[in-house]
């Protein structure tokens, strides 16, 4: 058994400090102190009243990688929750068929709305703890989802997930299967902090459920984790060439060079590229 999986564990987080109210000036830089002084360029000019206007997971995807971490604790422990304003936690989490190049995909949209188990849920974002129970429930009341028939896309990408999340997704991919049982699913996790879910990224991908899963921008996806196509088993890396996303789509548009150089050896590049061209072409209007 392959020993990177060992990191799927908590990171031993310290506990978070009491939020705390709004500064003199009303200005978030304000309140970028001690730990988080480091964070004050990134709310530049902005004020707590200029808040609400920001869409959830904004600051989080502005913020560079390294400053990912304490800008969700910043924004979970310095900022007053909000008291009114537009639907917040499970409420914004939305489970509607579209129609992307002229298919039908059910989208279970959680993009930027979830949090890493290793946070405490606030008023806008629910944990990923709750997501399996929040989608059983918003599925059974789906009028077309027991019956639907196609890709079913559970789009967790955009939250910042950590190393400590991934073992929760099989079950919430058996949630959702149980709801719409003649789907295949898309499981999205782009654009998140994964570093080692190798043991939940090989679960998912001998899922037979399962269609394909997006992976990309990820330090996973990254060259210093080819190393996981070299400790799978070959029957293994045949589901990777057929599954595994870890190319942006903007690359597959336009460094189809670049990314056949860097593909790790393991794997059948051309396989490779094609299930990368046929994954974009199924979920977006426009063919890469």
């Amino acid at each position: 058994e392959m020993q990177s999986g060992d990191a799927e564990k908590d990171s031993g987080m310290d506990a978070s400090p009491a939020r705390v109210g709004c500064s003199q000036s009303g200005l978030v830089s304000e309140l970028c102190i001690d730990r988080f002084e480091e964070l004050k360029p990134y709310f530049h000019g902005i004020t707590m009243a200029d808040m609400p206007f920001f869409k959830p997971g904004f600051f989080e995807s502005a913020a560079d990688r390294q400053h990912h971490a304490l800008m969700h604790l910043f924004l979970q422990t310095r900022l007053p929750r909000p008291t009114s304003g537009p639907p917040q936690g499970p409420d914004r989490i939305t489970c509607e068929i579209v129609e992307r190049g002229g298919a039908r995909l059910l989208l279970i949209d959680m993009q930027g709305k979830v949090l890493s188990s290793m946070y405490e849920p606030t008023h806008s974002n629910v944990s990923i703890f709750d997501c399996g129970v929040i989608l059983a429930s918003k599925l059974h009341k789906h009028t077309s989802a027991a019956t639907f028939a196609g890709l079913v896309v559970i789009d967790l990408s955009h939250n910042d997930l950590l190393d400590a999340d991934p073992p929760l997704l099989p079950d919430l991919v058996q949630t959702v299967h149980q709801a719409v049982p003649g789907g295949k699913m898309v499981i999205q996790l782009g654009n998140n902090c994964l570093q080692y879910p190798d043991n939940t990224v090989r679960k998912l991908l001998q899922d037979p459920s399962v269609e394909y899963v997006d992976v990309h921008d990820n330090p996973f996806a990254g060259l210093g984790r080819r190393d996981f196509f070299a400790l799978i088993k070959p029957d293994e890396c045949l589901n990777a060439e057929r599954k595994l996303i870890i190319f942006p789509r903007q690359w597959v548009q336009d460094r189809e060079e670049y990314c056949l150089t860097v593909m790790p050896c393991e794997v059948n590049h051309n396989v490779c590229w094609l299930t990368h061209k046929k994954y974009y072409n199924a979920l977006n209007s426009e063919s890469p």
